[in-house]
């Protein structure tokens, strides 16, 4: 395919175009996207390469963005991107066979690329564009492709050992596991009075404002700490948690007037 680049009604053809010259440009197979880039490449080869990866690019982008609509529906696990090369097709069945058996109720494993061959920079560009990790099997780097994925942030695992690869590739998705809280109830107080306090900056702890609202009252069960989370109810009958007004943190406890890090008893709280 060879574009002409041609000015005006004047159909001549140009070399250059500076900023907010009109041109006319023919030869296109299909008609480019709004926002593409024109970019001039050393030869052909290159032409078709950067072609390539942006149509696989595309391609895989739609592909996500319908799985992670489908996901939103369906509550799927969180989808963890690879890009994966082996040195021969057997060889590439075998790893994705081994990668295969990973539960997928809360990460799943998904593919932007999978082939034959060695890693080349359009691998490391796609991988950087969708955050994937890239997993080669039985490959030779060549130091710059090393150096472009070190510079492109993107996490790069070569094994000769199936397994190995296949370990990586678990360090990974455990990684990308989203972190679970547990909430454990330690005390519970029944607030029988709430006033307002003026404070000067020195009189100030970390997280006070110059107007700081208290909590007085008793624990009625459990105990209450110093830098214990706080959740504020009113309401509630028969032990149901009532409306929520207020979630912070103990950042002043005081047993009647002697400051105190736990107490079980009568108790002031300052929360932020």
């Amino acid at each position: 395919m060879r574009l002409q680049v041609l000015q005006g009604e004047a159909g001549k053809p140009i070399k250059r175009a500076g900023p907010s010259t009109p041109v006319r440009v023919s030869g296109f197979r299909e008609l480019p996207r709004a926002g593409d880039e024109f970019l001039v490449v050393g030869s052909e080869a290159r032409a078709r390469e950067v072609c390539e990866y942006r149509k696989e690019r595309r391609h895989v982008q739609d592909s996500l963005r319908q799985r992670r609509s489908v996901g939103r529906t369906r509550k799927s696990a969180k989808l963890v991107p690879f890009l994966l090369k082996a040195d021969t097709q057997g060889a590439l069945e075998a790893v994705q066979q081994g990668l295969s058996h990973f539960p997928k109720d809360v990460v799943e494993l998904t593919y932007v690329r999978t082939g034959v061959g060695p890693l080349s920079e359009a691998d490391i560009e796609l991988a950087k564009e969708l955050g994937a990790t890239v997993l080669g099997y039985n490959l030779k780097l060549a130091n710059k492709l090393t150096l472009a994925a070190e510079r492109a942030e993107v996490a790069l695992h070569t094994h000769k050992i199936i397994y190995e690869l296949v370990d990586a590739a678990k360090d990974v998705l455990e990684a990308a596991i989203p972190p679970r809280s547990e909430e454990l109830l330690r005390g519970v107080l029944e607030v029988q009075e709430v006033f307002e306090l003026t404070l000067k900056t020195r009189e100030r702890k970390e997280g006070m404002k110059k107007r700081t609202h208290v909590a007085g009252g008793k624990v009625t069960r459990g105990e209450v700490a110093m830098n214990a989370l706080v959740r504020v109810t009113r309401g509630g009958v028969d032990g149901e948690e009532g409306e929520v007004i207020h979630e912070g943190k103990v950042i002043s406890l005081r047993h009647f007037k002697e400051e105190a890090r736990l107490t079980t008893d009568c108790w002031l709280l300052t929360t932020c």
